[in-house]
């Protein structure tokens, strides 16, 4: 089985549901890449197995989430969790538009991790 490691740099199985503060973590990166301009607020993320199935990003007080029909859901995890009725890992399952076309959430967290990558090795270059 894929293992995955976090910012934080446990170790997470993609079966795994974000719990406690992993889920708190989770729900803080969406945060943090609204706030790099990586994501946006009202922007419509595509479920991959069922791409008439979308949920959008939201801004729910300091938080940023994810608005599935009446739910919102604060990680990826949970609203793909919500759709396919099972454990699943919303960064791999959810897929955002750009001019070249569908690509993963999980693209956009690893830009992520290398704009803070490059941020803690030289502050100045982001």
């Amino acid at each position: 089985m894929e293992h995955l490691i976090s910012l934080a740099g446990e170790e997470l199985l993609p079966s795994q549901p974000a719990r406690g503060k992993q889920a708190e973590r989770r729900a803080t990166l969406l945060t943090d890449m609204v706030a790099r301009g990586l994501l946006a607020v009202g922007q419509i993320l595509y479920f991959k197995k069922q791409e008439a199935r979308t949920c959008v990003v939201e801004q729910d007080g300091e938080q940023i989430a994810l608005r599935v029909g009446d739910a919102v859901c604060r990680t990826p995890s949970a609203a793909s969790t919500l759709i396919y009725g099972q454990a699943s890992n919303g960064f791999r399952d959810l897929y955002f538009k750009d001019e070249s076309g569908f690509r993963r959430l999980d693209d956009l967290r690893a830009r992520y991790e290398q704009l803070v990558a490059r941020r803690a090795n030289d502050p100045e270059s982001v």
